[in-house]
């Protein structure tokens, strides 16, 4: 986050893909990380509800900085790009047109001097945001080096909530299976009969039909 406070309009394409990469390489990890201490965090058979409540204040969180620091940049943005049109002679409302119209398409055709204006205006603008977020990540590595530690759990989700068996029981009717297939001793499922292979004789008696 520090690193991409120092983007300028020079800095080079392949410098900005290497910030990228680190900073969403940092922040992938420890999302995983998260995840399974909210999973630790809570009985077996609330895993699912606890899950779904952190991807929830995920995407609530994300939604909210998005807007905040959206808004931040687009504000300083839009003083930028007025301050760069007026200073190319044009009036506050040619300004105010141009910047809400402004494309890459439009960009290319402008003079060079007020191109490289513009294209300082959207650095100067995006650099400061990010010193806005350092305050947030230095505080989630406060709260990351506080958290309890928990240690993981040894049994699987299925078998601490009873659906499942596992530990010994599972070794021991694994052994059992075992044993019936190499002992070839596999008891055949008991043959249920069926009602319409039956009759009654002259004295009332159920007696079995052969086919």
């Amino acid at each position: 986050m520090l690193w991409l406070t120092t983007l300028t309009a020079e800095t080079p394409i392949w410098v900005i893909c290497v910030q990228l990469f680190v900073f969403g390489a940092g922040l992938g990890s420890i999302m995983q990380v998260i995840v399974l201490v909210v999973q630790n965090s809570v009985a077996a058979n609330q895993i699912g509800t606890a899950t779904s409540t952190n991807n929830y204040f995920r995407e609530v969180g994300a939604s909210l900085g998005v807007a905040v620091f959206g808004a931040i940049f687009t504000n300083r943005l839009s003083e930028s790009l007025t301050s760069a049109f007026t200073g190319a002679g044009a009036s506050a409302e040619q300004a105010s047109q141009s910047t809400s119209t402004l494309d890459p398409q439009a960009l290319s055709q402008l003079p060079d001097q007020l191109r490289d204006a513009i294209v300082n205006a959207y650095a100067d603008s995006l650099a400061p945001v990010f010193w806005y977020l350092v305050p947030f990540i230095a505080l989630a590595l406060i709260l990351a080096i506080t958290l309890k530690q928990i240690p993981l759990s040894d049994t699987a989700g299925m078998v601490a909530r009873g659906e499942a068996v596992g530990g010994e029981e599972a070794e021991r009717l694994e052994a059992e299976h075992l044993a019936l297939l190499n002992g070839g001793t596999e008891k055949e499922p008991a043959a249920v009969p069926d009602p319409a292979d039956s009759l009654n004789d002259d004295d009332g008696e159920l007696v079995s039909r052969r086919r």
